[in-house]
């Protein structure tokens, strides 16, 4: 298996506020505020985690900060769930795809799976 990123988990996104406070810490900016709806990769680690909350599978349904740039629309990713179609992502300048990108369900979070030891 080769790593690289894909998606873990399909989300609802909560917020895109970087002063929200998330785990303890604000948001910050080129983060978005998710809470897992159905974990992929149960065992891929969080981006942030914090508490007891390491990975996608122990943070089903408890709001997780992820990057912006690896938060796609669910229309976006292909049947694999490996490729994301150009210009979907939130990217790091949230301003220009509020319009587009709302709060809701219908995201992928994307997380970096590294090359099996098998």
């Amino acid at each position: 298996m080769q790593g690289g990123f894909v998606s873990v988990a399909k989300a609802t996104i909560t917020s895109l506020d970087p002063q929200k406070i998330v785990g303890g810490v604000p948001l910050g900016y080129g983060w978005t505020e998710v809470v897992i709806n159905v974990p992929n990769i149960s065992d891929a680690p969080l981006m942030r985690p914090y508490g007891r909350y390491r990975t996608i599978g122990t943070a089903v349904g408890v709001p997780i900060a992820w990057s912006s740039i690896h938060v796609v629309s669910a229309l976006a990713i292909d049947h694999s769930g490996s490729r994301v179609i150009s210009g979907c992502s939130l990217g790091s300048d949230l301003s220009s795809f509020y319009p587009s990108f709302k709060r809701g369900f219908g995201y992928h979070i994307r997380g970096y799976i590294g090359v099996s030891s098998l």
